[in-house]
């Protein structure tokens, strides 16, 4: 595409000037929409399944539960996946389901769960989880 518009070397530069400006300036007004989400890691030391698909679980590490650093969560200690339009669709919540149930059942394995954090939930005052990360527990 920078060949149609490059008949010599300065209109070779400029294009590539431009490109790599739009490239740069696109990065910088993507990356504060990415900084929201915050991650947090641990072994499940409680989970509740609700009838509507949902469910409440905690996390702990080294036998503390896991505490969100967020103002706008009414609850801190507790994690929340529903779902959400956009977010969460049907699909990933049952893959969710049944990962954080594994990492439940199989605590000799050493699983972990790591889970991103974006935002609290209005109506329940819990931290909303977008997505659910496996891994083994490295000593």
């Amino acid at each position: 595409m920078l060949e149609i518009f490059a008949h010599d070397n300065r209109s070779k530069v400029l294009a590539l000037i431009t490109v790599n400006f739009a490239f740069w300036l696109n990065t910088i007004l993507l990356i504060p929409t990415a900084v929201g989400q915050e991650l947090y890691g641990g072994t499940v030391s409680f989970i509740q399944f609700n009838d509507d698909g949902s469910f409440t679980f905690q996390l702990s590490h080294k036998g503390m539960p896991v505490v969100v650093k967020s103002p706008e969560c009414d609850i801190n200690n507790m994690f929340l996946v529903k779902m959400r339009h956009g977010k969460v669709k049907y699909e990933k919540l049952v893959r969710m389901r049944n990962d954080i149930r594994s990492v439940f059942l199989n605590t000799p394995a050493k699983l972990q769960i790591s889970v991103f954090i974006s935002f609290c939930d209005e109506t329940t005052g819990y931290p909303l989880v977008d997505n659910i990360m496996l891994g083994q527990q490295v000593n």
